[in-house]
C-alpha cells in the first residue's frame, strides 16, 4: 500500500511538472485521450513495471537451480555444453512457473470443455496445468531440457497478454546459468531440506533453497582423458565473451603468457595458452569471477 500510495503522488508531480521519463509520456497520454488512459491506468503500469521482473524473476532463478540439481546428469551436461541453456531455460519456464495461475473475467458467454460460463465470470487461468498437459508435452512430469517443443510453455501468458518481461527474464536465467555452470560446476543440493512455499494462489515463490558450492571443477567430457597434456596436445582451446570480461587479470596471473589485456583493457587468449595444461585451463575457466571464458574441448 505504501508503495501503491508512492506512485500515485509520483503521477500527481508528473501532472502538474512533466519531466523526460515514462510517467510524463502516460500522462500526456492521458491528457490526450483521458478515457483511453486514466490516471488508474497508469498507477498499475508503473506497478507492474516497478515490480515486473523482482519476485518473478527470483522464483525463476529458485526453481531452475533446484530442478537441475535434482536432476545431477542434466546438470552437469549443462555444464560441459552451455549450448543446451537456451532450451534449458524454455523447460525450466514449463516445469516451474512462477506465476502459475492468473485471474481474469469473461467478456462474453463460452463453453469451456462441457461447462458453460456466463460473461462476466471471474476464472482462474491455471499456466501451471496447462504446462503440464500430456497432449502437448509428451511424459510432462518429467524435467528435461532437451525437450522438444519446451517454448510451447504458457509461463508468460499468450496473445496481447503476453508477458512484457519475457526477454529479461530469460536473459536473466541465461546470465546465472552461464556464471554457475563456469564458476561452481560442483555445485549440489543441500540433501534433507524441505522447500516451503509463500501462500499464494497466483505466484509460486519458494522461500527457501539450501545449496553447497562443491568442488571447483569443471567436469570432464572425457574422465580418463589425460588431464596432464597440454592444451596444444588436446586441440583445446579457450575464447573469451568481451561483452563480459571484466579485466580482473585473474587468467593472465593464472597462466602467464597465455592471457594478455587488449587496448581496450579486455583479457584474450594468446598462441601461449597452448602449453598450458588442460586441468590447469578448467580452474583458470571455472574461477574466472565474470564468466568471460569458454572452455573448448
Amino acid at each position: 500500500m505504501a508503495f501503491s500510495d508512492y506512485i500515485e503522488k509520483i503521477i500527481q508531480e508528473r501532472l502538474n511538472a512533466p519531466q523526460d521519463d515514462v510517467i510524463s509520456k502516460l500522462v500526456e497520454m492521458h491528457d490526450e485521450d483521458p478515457d483511453a488512459l486514466n490516471l488508474v491506468d497508469i498507477a498499475n503500469i508503473v506497478f507492474l513495471l516497478s515490480a515486473g521482473a523482482h519476485e518473478s524473476t527470483t522464483n525463476l532463478l529458485a526453481h531452475s537451480i533446484r530442478r537441475l540439481l535434482e536432476n545431477r546428469e542434466q546438470w552437469l551436461e549443462l555444464c560441459r555444453d552451455q549450448s543446451l541453456i537456451p532450451n534449458a531455460i524454455e523447460e525450466a519456464l514449463r516445469y516451474d512457473a512462477s506465476a502459475v495461475a492468473w485471474p481474469r473475467l469473461t467478456r462474453r458467454d463460452a463453453m469451456i470443455g462441457s461447462v458453460q460460463v456466463p460473461a462476466g465470470s471471474p476464472l482462474l487461468i491455471v499456466f501451471g496445468a496447462a504446462n503440464r498437459d500430456e497432449a502437448v508435452f509428451e511424459d510432462a512430469e518429467s524435467f528435461d531440457i532437451r525437450r522438444s517443443g519446451a517454448k510451447k510453455h504458457l509461463s508468460f501468458g499468450k496473445g496481447i497478454h503476453f508477458c512484457i518481461g519475457a526477454p529479461l527474464a530469460r536473459m536473466e536465467l541465461d546470465v546465472v546459468l552461464k556464471a554457475l555452470t563456469r564458476r561452481v560446476p560442483g555445485l549440489e543440493i543441500v540433501p534433507g531440506q524441505d522447500f516451503p512455499y509463500q501462500e499464494n494462489a497466483v505466484m509460486r515463490s519458494p522461500q527457501r533453497l539450501l545449496v553447497k558450492v562443491g568442488t571447483p571443477a569443471m567436469p570432464s567430457q572425457d574422465a580418463s582423458a589425460d588431464d596432464g597434456a597440454v592444451a596444444a596436445a588436446r586441440g583445446v582451446r579457450v575464447s573469451v565473451d568481451r561483452d563480459v570480461c571484466i579485466a580482473s587479470q585473474m587468467c593472465m596471473a593464472a597462466a602467464p603468457g597465455g592471457f594478455e589485456l587488449d587496448d581496450d583493457g579486455v583479457a584474450v587468449t594468446t598462441d601461449g595458452i597452448a602449453d598450458v595444461p588442460v586441468s590447469r585451463l578448467r580452474e583458470i575457466v571455472a574461477q574466472c569471477p565474470s564468466g568471460a571464458l569458454t572452455l573448448h574441448e
